[in-house]
């Protein structure tokens, strides 16, 4: 289900704009509680574009500043502002002769979350008598001036063109037991090696990117002979089941195993 955030933000900000422009200073912590939540759909609709990179759980991440962190470990990219040309290319690989300008994205990064989303909450807290002893109540004319400013970026992060999401990607079905989930995985430049997960089953995988977009997917996991003495079947167990406590059950004699962890002790020579 895709959801208009960006339209939610508009919205934040327009009901902002109005407590701004009220001549009762009451109204300002309103203004403070409307662009919080603008920030808040802005980020999620940035999440949005990575929601085939993003774990289910990450979508229960509703802090801005801690989603945004999720982002930059998928794409270190995620959180700049860019502008972004397109061309045609007479030969493969070689940049365009002639460029056209699609537009400038501007993103409402991680330094302007920490920047602004906390700031904005402390005016929506009474102080407290620690508080007001040492700074006094709160500055209403530079609240309504932080308030203004955020105001204003938040309008140029909404003016901007679209939403992107670039890279090179590797897309394949999961074949763990039948699952058949998507799993799609960025392939970072000059990175040997990427390791990709099925969000449905957590299947693991081993993803060696090769020349142009081709890669070749192999699943981690390991051969295991069942230690049943006259049983030679062998069973393949999965990274994401090397937990202890898992059992698994030999097709061949039927017989039932629990993993553990165990301990030995080294022996060295003196």
């Amino acid at each position: 289900m895709s959801i208009n955030f960006r339209h939610r933000c508009a919205q934040s900000l327009a009901r902002a704009k109005v407590e701004l422009e009220s001549a009762d200073p009451e109204r300002l912590k309103y203004a403070a509680l409307e662009l919080r939540m603008a920030i808040e759909a802005i980020t999620y609709d940035r999440a949005q574009s990575y929601r085939d990179e993003l774990p289910p759980s990450e979508y229960e991440t509703w802090q801005p500043k801690e989603l945004m962190l999720q982002l930059l470990e998928i794409d270190p990219m995620a959180g700049m502002t860019r502008r972004v040309s397109m061309g045609r290319q007479d030969v493969m690989g070689v940049p365009a002769q002639k460029m056209t300008l699609l537009g400038t994205e501007s993103v409402f990064g991680l330094a302007l979350i920490r920047k602004y989303y906390d700031a904005l909450g402390s005016y929506l807290h009474s102080p407290t008598l620690k508080t007001i002893e040492k700074k006094g109540e709160h500055d209403l004319v530079r609240m309504k001036h932080k308030c203004s400013v955020i105001l204003q970026r938040l309008g140029v992060v909404l003016s901007s063109n679209f939403t992107s999401n670039f890279g090179a990607f590797a897309e394949f079905k999961c074949n763990f037991r039948h699952c058949g989930g998507n799993i799609r995985s960025r392939l970072p430049k000059g990175q040997a090696v990427v390791i990709g997960t099925c969000f449905s089953c957590k299947a693991m995988y081993k993803i060696i990117p090769d020349e142009g977009s081709q890669f070749q997917w192999l699943p981690l996991a390991e051969d295991v002979q069942c230690p049943t003495d006259f049983c030679n079947e062998i069973v393949t167990i999965w990274a994401h089941e090397k937990k202890p406590g898992n059992y698994w059950e030999c097709v061949g004699c039927k017989h039932k195993f629990q993993l553990r962890l165990s301990a030995y002790e080294v022996m060295t020579d003196p």
